[in-house]
């Protein structure tokens, strides 16, 4: 319940940053980043409702616990408390914030570590 409330207001607060001038494709990633935790919750209640109506079983612990369907289900919680504070970031966040770092062609982006191997030398040369 509480990821779709938080689901429907990113929803809200995307549409607004829609009609404020910015960028909107922003608000569309967001919108998407705030959508795959209760995509997958959908996919396995929907999963576990269908495995029922074809498939009544007992319920136990074991066949909770291992079951896909809820595996899913949690999966998508737990992707839900994740993605949704970042959608939200991501919202809030200015083209300044979410511009990649530009880095001058003399300044390399990862040093390279200093090698701790001996040079090598040739057998047939001068060295």
């Amino acid at each position: 319940m509480l990821a779709a409330r938080s689901f429907a207001e990113l929803v809200i607060s995307a549409r607004r940053a829609e009609t404020s001038p910015g960028d909107p494709f922003v608000s569309r990633r967001a919108a998407i980043v705030a959508a795959i935790g209760p995509l997958v919750f959908t996919t396995g209640f929907v999963w576990t409702m269908l495995g029922l109506l074809l498939t009544p079983v007992d319920f136990y612990w074991r066949a909770i616990l291992f079951n896909p369907a809820h595996q899913l289900m949690a999966a998508g919680t737990l992707i839900s408390l994740i993605c949704l504070p970042v959608a939200k970031e991501m919202l809030e966040s200015t083209a300044a914030d979410l511009a990649a770092p530009d880095f001058a062609p003399d300044q390399p982006a990862i040093e390279r570590a200093p090698s701790h191997r001996p040079q090598r030398r040739h057998r047939g040369g001068a060295a």
